[in-house]
């Protein structure tokens, strides 16, 4: 072919342009960026200087100290539960999908329950429904409240604010709680706490007074300390019980000789 060009024989060979390319791509000095993998799952760039991906923002707040290793690695595991967590509600929720074109075209009563849910999905999972079935067995007073989000540390998806117990035992202040670690206050109040004060002090309680439920906080709102179970609504503090005797028992203070609170 070069003979036919009148190209001189001697004189380097002619390169053509696919092959001028390939050439600079295999020593890394293409100009422009050159992809491969093109009509396939994974397309890649060809050649060129390596690009350095950019450190994952972790989202740490620069005003606190650094986190340990073993902190940044319950964060991760903390991630990695939110995750799945979050796989199974998208679970749920398309099972509940599917039921209700199922059920689309039968008339129904209006369900209160549904009426209050949060509008962050649309529609309440069943299993939050059945909890609040059982709470209002157990004669638990509660409002359904709107979601609480705070971020990925914190909040409640289906929160309640709880006022009441069984037996006529009010909540003062009301709390905000999930639906799950609401029923199993209330089971542990009905079936151990106001048992064993009407045992000791022959006397049922009145009230409740609590230090605190939903709160977004660290452990003992210390700094560097894993978030506390009250970021999700999973736990409550009481402070006092009242009797309907009108006695207070303070759970924080016990005296020395206080031996029937301390046995309460």
């Amino acid at each position: 072919m070069d003979a036919m060009l009148g190209v001189d024989q001697g004189a380097s060979p002619v390169v053509g342009l696919a092959q001028e390319q390939s050439i600079a791509i295999a020593e890394g000095n293409a100009s422009h960026p050159v992809v491969g993998g093109i009509g396939e799952d994974e397309v890649r760039q060809l050649g060129g200087p390596a690009v350095m991906e950019a450190s994952a923002d972790l989202g740490y707040d620069p005003d606190l100290p650094p986190l340990t290793a073993e902190q940044i690695a319950e964060e991760e595991a903390e991630k990695a539960r939110f995750i799945e967590q979050q796989k199974r509600v998208m679970q749920r929720q398309q099972q509940d999908d599917a039921a209700q074109q199922q059920v689309a075209f039968l008339p129904r009563a209006d369900n209160p329950l549904t009426d209050a849910e949060p509008d962050f999905t649309g529609r309440m999972p069943s299993s939050e429904i059945s909890c609040r079935n059982r709470l209002k067995k157990l004669g638990v007073e509660f409002e359904d409240v709107a979601r609480i989000a705070k971020g990925r540390s914190c909040g409640i998806d289906y929160p309640i604010e709880l006022t009441g117990l069984s037996g006529g035992i009010d909540i003062k202040p009301s709390v905000k709680l999930n639906c799950q670690v609401t029923e199993a206050f209330a089971k542990w109040v009905k079936n151990e706490l106001a048992p064993s004060a009407r045992y000791r002090y022959l006397s049922g309680i009145k009230t409740i007074k609590p230090l605190g439920g939903y709160s977004c906080r660290t452990m003992n709102s210390k700094r560097g300390n894993p978030m506390s179970e009250h970021a999700r609504g999973n736990a409550i503090d009481i402070g006092k019980f009242v009797l309907n005797s009108g006695k207070e028992i303070d759970v924080r203070k016990p005296g020395f000789f206080a031996f029937r609170e301390k046995g309460l």
